[in-house]
């Protein structure tokens, strides 16, 4: 939700897409963490490295899981 102090700012569901985890890409961007930098796929799990906050920080995601993506082309395009 945005607040009252960015009335610039509205939600646009077009900008946000939901993938499932094995179909994330390097170059992603991840909504509220960032861009997406490598992959790895284990028995149970998928490791993530994503740039975020100017450092190389690593999630865990359990196979199954789906992310929200925002694409910044659009989002560059509608501000």
């Amino acid at each position: 939700m945005i607040d009252d102090s960015m009335p610039h700012l509205k939600f646009n569901p077009e900008l946000i897409q939901i993938k499932p985890i094995s179909a994330l890409k390097p170059g992603d961007k991840l909504l509220n963490l960032g861009e997406v930098l490598e992959i790895e796929e284990s028995d149970e799990i998928y490791t993530v490295i994503i740039y975020r906050m100017t450092q190389k920080q690593v999630f865990k995601f359990e196979k199954g899981t789906s992310l929200y993506l925002i694409d910044e082309d659009q989002f560059e395009a509608s501000v």
